[in-house]
């Protein structure tokens, strides 16, 4: 087996798992944000449900999601507060230190390859440095992790019990909502104010005749006098 090769796989394994646990991260950030956007939620409505028992039972998964969010996000920083990952040298620093071994070893005609066999050893020793570094950080993150979705499980019931006490108040709302009716006029009834706004201008063209023969009258009456 190339111990070269073999290392190397592990290493890399380990930068696999580094992305993996990031992945995860970030979804658990996304679940505690609508975890606390429910909670907010179910505040800014506390008082639909006062004055009830619904209300003491808001109270109890309300504080038991709270805790459990405070928790979560307590995991989340510890993640982000632990031991960096190691990575290997670049290119350049290795091409280098290739050079140097060249140079060191050339002034010994007897080792051809010694420089070559060193350099590989050492490589292979940054190799088992990183993945032994980066195997326990992983194992770290891994542990908080897995006890940041404990809590994440216990705030979503928490969160969904304590939304679920508003269930009554969203069922008296839709009770008590009024019906509306529009009856559309039937036809004759149409007709007849038709009718009555065409007869309403005759008639008091009428009385306006009414009242010039009236004055007509009076007139006439003056002037026989």
């Amino acid at each position: 087996m190339d111990r070269l090769e073999f290392y190397k796989e592990l290493y890399y394994k380990e930068l696999e798992s580094k992305e993996i646990l990031a992945t995860r991260f970030t979804t658990n950030v996304t679940l505690v944000t609508f975890l606390f956007g429910g909670l907010f939620f179910c505040i800014k409505n506390l008082n639909d449900i006062k004055g009830g028992w619904f209300f003491y039972l808001f109270l109890v998964f309300g504080t038991i999601a709270i805790i459990a969010n405070i928790r979560i996000l307590i995991l989340l920083c510890e993640y982000l507060a632990g031991r960096e990952y190691e990575f290997i040298h670049s290119a350049k620093t290795l091409d280098d230190r290739h050079t140097l071994l060249k140079n060191h070893y050339g002034q010994y005609p007897n080792s051809p390859d010694q420089a070559d066999i060193q350099f590989e050893q050492e490589i292979i020793n940054y190799y088992i440095s990183a993945a032994n570094h980066n195997f326990h950080v992983n194992d770290s993150r891994i542990k908080k992790m897995g006890r940041a979705q404990e809590c994440i499980i216990a705030s979503v019931i928490a969160t969904l019990l304590a939304i679920s006490c508003y269930i009554p108040t969203f069922l008296k709302e839709d009770a008590n909502v009024q019906k509306v009716e529009i009856y559309k006029p039937s036809k004759e009834k149409d007709e007849q104010v038709k009718e009555k706004a065409k007869g309403e201008p005759r008639d008091s063209h009428k009385k306006v005749d009414n009242d010039k023969e009236t004055n007509q009258l009076s007139g006439d009456d003056e002037n026989v006098k």
